[in-house]
């Protein structure tokens, strides 16, 4: 193989490594935010919808794909890791189980897909709010911004500053970032309880995350995480103290821990930061520094989106191609990158085959 050859060969496979990787934080994203609940939800409903209109009874091939869509939707809502209160889960799990299985056997129940339709709407519905929601507004301008987390919050790895930080600047309040590396609930309401706050504080929540890697027992999660909410929530109508927690992007299996932090934030009026504004710094390469602490990109990132989020700062209206290249701006210099290697790839190919069609 001949430089030209062997040069070719390796912008191909650079070129295949960006589309992997592509696909990975695509991936973990959609995994991460739980919006893959909503695909494998949409999808669920169309093959049902599919099958009542009588659209596979001549068409085989068609039947067989949504066969095997229909094995891979139920992984794929169960890696969501969406927390469905129980009353709700288990008649969308029978009655889904239950028609998919009459479609794999090449049985007809109308009664049945209306059954699982009906569960897998009302299933998308509760969740929606979680996702889309701002469940409530901010009460108003805080003197005070109190940040209680984990390392994800600390910072303390080779960034600039972390978010809390860069977070206190954009607002122009005071901060009080009481993150420390491996923090859990536990460690984090001791730490609370002898704090004074300002006549106006908001506090934001980043806890659980090392509970949940931990293996703490779910229950035991849950106590001290109300312990820690009954400090930090205002007990008095008059105190003008905010607070909201960012919600767990929960792994597969640890569903109790998301149900259990949606139940205690309803049950001392916080506010939810959704898990896509972790999910989309945890899933991208050049927000994380190894897999789970943030680079310094992933701390402005995450500052940003939780300022826009609180209402901090409004999108920018100068011009809606400006605001695109602030949400997009990462995505498009992969893009351009990747654009730029299979370019390459294109053009190391034709020199390398200019010389043998001259031949010929």
């Amino acid at each position: 193989m001949g430089p030209r050859e062997l040069g070719a060969s390796r912008l191909g496979l650079s070129a295949r490594i960006v589309d992997v990787i592509h696909v990975r934080a695509f991936v973990l994203y959609h995994l991460y935010s739980g919006q893959s609940w909503f695909t494998a939800g949409l999808v669920f409903m169309t093959i049902v919808a599919l099958e009542m209109g009588d659209v596979f009874s001549s068409r085989e091939r068609a039947r067989g794909v949504a066969r095997v869509t229909l094995i891979l939707l139920f992984p794929i809502a169960l890696f969501s890791g969406t927390p469905i209160p129980l009353v709700l889960a288990i008649p969308l799990a029978a009655s889904t189980i239950a028609w998919a299985g009459f479609f794999m056997a090449g049985r007809h129940s109308r009664v049945l897909g209306a059954a699982a339709v009906f569960c897998v709407l009302a299933a998308l519905l509760v969740e929606l709010p979680y996702h889309w929601g701002r469940q409530g507004s901010r009460r108003g301008a805080a003197e005070q911004i109190v940040v209680v987390g984990d390392s994800l919050s600390a910072g303390g790895f080779g960034e600039d500053a972390a978010w809390p930080e860069l977070l206190g600047k954009r607002t122009g309040g005071g901060l009080r970032n009481l993150a420390r590396p491996s923090e859990t609930t536990e460690s984090a309401r001791d730490q609370l309880s002898g704090l004074r706050w300002a006549a106006t504080t908001l506090v934001i929540i980043e806890i659980g995350g090392n509970d949940m890697l931990d293996g703490t027992f779910p229950t035991l999660f849950a106590h001290n995480l109300e312990k820690l909410l009954a400090i930090v929530v205002p007990r008095a109508p008059a105190d003008e103290r905010d607070v909201v927690m960012f919600e767990l992007p929960v792994v597969p299996g640890a569903w109790a821990y998301g149900a259990h932090q949606r139940r205690l934030a309803k049950q001392y009026g916080v506010r939810l930061l959704p898990k896509r504004l972790l999910a989309r710094v945890l899933s991208q390469e050049q927000y994380v520094a190894d897999g789970l602490h943030l680079t310094s990109l992933g701390h402005e990132e995450l500052a940003r989106m939780v300022a826009l989020f609180l209402e901090f700062e409004k999108p920018a209206t100068v011009s809606s191609s400006s605001q695109s290249r602030r949400w997009r701006g990462p995505r498009v210099a992969q893009a351009s990158r990747l654009g730029y290697t299979c370019y390459s790839v294109m053009v190391a190919r034709h020199r390398t085959l200019r010389p043998i069609r001259a031949r010929n």
